[in-house]
């Protein structure tokens, strides 16, 4: 995959619109016409045929970053196999700013992305869960990854007392 690391040898970054599940085609293409690209992806675990499996998919479904080379076009990106459009305004590609590619870079090297229970969060570790509107602060009691909605044990106290709840992965936080 190539990255940032030239900055000065990408002149501009842009999104491409792709056909359905052709991220990676169009990333490979896109790479072997010399252009540049960043597709962030992430572990997910999925069931199938009753199997949990972690299976690599994009961060933003049917979006690839493609950059633009010094000297070079961007229009030629429109003609990549499965690129349906460059998000643009107006005639002009809009410019996904470096800074975002970076932090894209940075995220996908330190697996932030992978949205496993286990990666998300260790027993003991201080969590918000959000109730409604507002936020609850708990304490991870177990990690469960019961697909599907992955699951983790949270502890809190209310009245008094301990609790424990399961709950999605998708409404819980770091507490930091």
């Amino acid at each position: 995959m190539p990255t940032t690391d030239t900055p000065t040898a990408i002149r501009l970054w842009v999104a491409a619109y792709v056909a359905a599940n052709r991220e990676t085609a169009v990333r490979d293409a896109a790479e072997a016409r010399a252009y540049p690209a960043l597709l962030p992806t992430g572990l997910v675990e999925v069931s199938h045929a009753r199997r949990r499996m972690l299976v690599e998919r994009p961060v933003f479904p049917r979006y690839v970053f493609l950059g633009v080379p010094e000297g070079a076009s961007w229009y030629p990106l429109r003609a990549v196999p499965g690129v349906l459009g460059i998000l643009s305004s107006g005639q002009q590609p809009r410019a996904v700013p470096k800074r975002i590619v970076g932090l894209l870079e940075e995220a996908m090297a330190a697996n932030a992305f992978t949205r496993t229970a286990e990666a998300a969060f260790a027993a003991g570790e201080a969590v918000k869960v959000r109730v409604g509107s507002a936020e609850l602060d708990a304490f991870v009691e177990r990690v469960r990854h019961t697909l599907p909605g992955q699951r983790i044990d949270v502890v809190f106290e209310a009245m008094g007392k301990r609790h424990r709840a399961t709950v999605p992965l998708d409404l819980v936080r770091a507490a930091g």
